[in-house]
């Protein structure tokens, strides 16, 4: 008895540890700059296009990596490729 009381207290402490550890934290900037239409977002020091359209009730949103991301360009020069 004393066992499946302590297996419980045990993993409700672990549970506990590992929701109050995490930490969520993104860096996300909205540039001003617009692209055709799209917005260019940084995420964690990546640029992104966004786009979203909405329509009556709903909508829909695009998210794309930029392919001349200037970010990943400094990596490719720094790492020598």
């Amino acid at each position: 008895m004393k066992i499946k009381v302590m297996k419980k207290l045990i993993s409700l402490m672990l549970a506990t540890l590992a929701i109050v550890s995490c930490e969520y934290k993104t860096d996300v900037e909205i540039e001003r700059e617009r692209l055709n239409g799209f917005n260019i977002v940084i995420v964690d020091s990546c640029e992104y296009l966004i786009k979203t359209e909405s329509f009556g009730q709903g909508g829909c949103a695009y998210f794309a990596h930029k392919g001349n991301c200037r970010f990943c360009k400094e990596r490719r020069e720094k790492e020598g490729k």
